[in-house]
């Protein structure tokens, strides 16, 4: 009897955490989505201030960095599967500070949440996940070929963010589509899903696709700083190498597999100089 009553109490207190645990996340996700509609809302909002003319493309490139800036920490406090009050209280706080600068400017100047010297979580996910690759590579991991596919995803994301800030704005929904590529590739790397190229309609990046990519990073890099014009002028002439090798393997009409993976093997290896020159010292292929 005793066991009975035992077994009766101990069923009832799992029943009761189980439930607990059920209604606490119901409200976490409750709370959540309050963050989530106030981003989505203010999204809205700016956009409407910025066509009818009530903000500036200034203003609103400023108020939209600012919910940029809450997204990012949101999605950057998630990354454990879950928001403690506090940090929650925090993001609703600046969600706050935000709507009053976008409804009452008089009142509320408009100022920049992001630290100056913070670099957006965007990119710093785009860094953590080359490493990660990179450390995949050495580790034996990856394939050549899902090491060229992976990268060439990082390339496309930036292509991407590339296209969505062309106009000086960068809404939060097109921000959100960004960080779920790299939600998805990040579960590539890990493992969690196969290996496969996030650009639509095709099934591997071809040699066009990535001579494109790092003409594009090359031409960033000169900009940046983070290549010298001697360094970019040896990686411009390694490209312009392999098309030259690409148009003249072609020129019977056609590349055999081992032509094709020849040209690819020296992408890969312009690829690296580019991301990590310090392990991979600036040089010409001829």
């Amino acid at each position: 009897m005793r066991k009975l009553v035992f077994l009766g109490v101990v069923t009832g207190i799992m029943i009761f955490m189980g439930i607990n645990a059920t209604c606490t996340k119901i409200f976490a996700d409750s709370s959540d989505m309050d963050i989530d509609q106030g981003i989505a809302n203010q999204g809205r909002r700016i956009e409407e201030g910025f066509r009818s003319g009530e903000l500036t493309q200034s203003e609103a490139r400023m108020v939209q960095d600012n919910l940029n800036y809450v997204l990012d920490q949101t999605t950057r406090l998630k990354a454990d599967g879950k928001l403690t009050e506090e940090e929650r209280e925090r993001l609703h706080r600046m969600l706050d500070q935000n709507s009053d600068m976008i409804y009452d400017r008089k009142h509320n100047p408009i100022k920049a949440f992001r630290p100056s010297t913070e670099a957006s979580y965007l990119d710093e996910r785009i860094a953590n996940q080359f490493g990660r690759i990179d450390d995949g590579i050495h580790l034996g991991y990856f394939t050549r070929q899902e090491k060229r596919i992976l990268i060439d995803n990082l390339d496309y994301v930036g292509d991407q963010e590339a296209r969505f800030k062309a106009d000086g704005i960068f809404p939060v929904a097109e921000r959100k589509q960004l960080h779920t590529l790299l939600d998805r590739n990040s579960s590539m790397i890990g493992k969690q899903e196969p290996v496969k190229t996030l650009r639509p309609g095709i099934g591997s990046p071809g040699i066009d696709q990535r001579v494109a990519d790092q003409q594009r990073k090359i031409d960033q890099g000169i900009i940046s700083q983070e290549l010298t014009r001697g360094e970019a002028r040896t990686l411009q002439d390694n490209l312009n190498y392999i098309q030259r090798e690409e148009a003249r393997l072609k020129a019977d009409g056609s590349l055999t597999h081992e032509e094709r993976e020849r040209l690819h093997q020296m992408l890969d290896e312009n690829s690296d100089i580019i991301y990590d020159k310090k392990h991979n010292p600036v040089r010409r292929f001829y």
